[in-house]
């Protein structure tokens, strides 16, 4: 009896078909699509972009820590006329606290984090997009995206931000 419930359990939480702890492919396929679509409008030739599955900032500290990607899913951007690394990688220690300026851009590195919210349907989520740079640089949006014939899209922007 335990067995068939837990088996029910995890085929309802979508933990069917993957290992314990792994993203499902179209978690991972929809996050490749978000970043692209990033990457086209804010990153730089020999910029560093640093790549986030989300964050949380310690409200004493203000430090954030990031989540990063899995393994093996940065190499979708190899061929990028920048640096793709993982957000563990990233280090905001500088003069004031402020992020060091990349010699080759003449701005500071981003953080670009993807999150997915909630699935509404098995092809169509509500997701958080948003690239730190500093203090005083920063942006993102919330957007419904919906795979149409097999490729993702955005469907609707809920809202957008900048600073």
């Amino acid at each position: 009896m335990k067995a068939r419930w837990l088996a029910g359990l995890l085929l309802t939480a979508g933990f069917c078909g993957t290992a314990w702890g792994q993203a499902p492919r179209e978690d991972l396929d929809l996050r490749a699509f978000l970043l692209k679509t990033m990457f086209k409008s804010c990153a730089k030739t020999g910029e560093v972009c640093y790549v986030a599955f989300g964050s949380q900032t310690d409200p004493r500290t203000r430090k954030t820590a990031y989540t990063d990607p899995p393994p093996g899913f940065l190499t979708r951007f190899a061929r990028c006329p920048f640096a793709v690394k993982a957000a563990s990688a990233y280090s905001a220690a500088s003069t004031n606290g402020e992020p060091s300026t990349n010699t080759v851009t003449g701005i500071p590195d981003g953080v670009y984090t993807v999150q997915i919210m909630r699935w509404i349907d098995s092809e169509t989520a509500q997701t958080r997009v948003s690239l730190y740079r500093s203090e005083t640089w920063a942006r993102g949006h919330d957007a419904i995206v919906e795979k149409q014939d097999g490729a993702w899209e955005v469907r609707e922007y809920l809202a957008k931000w900048s600073r």
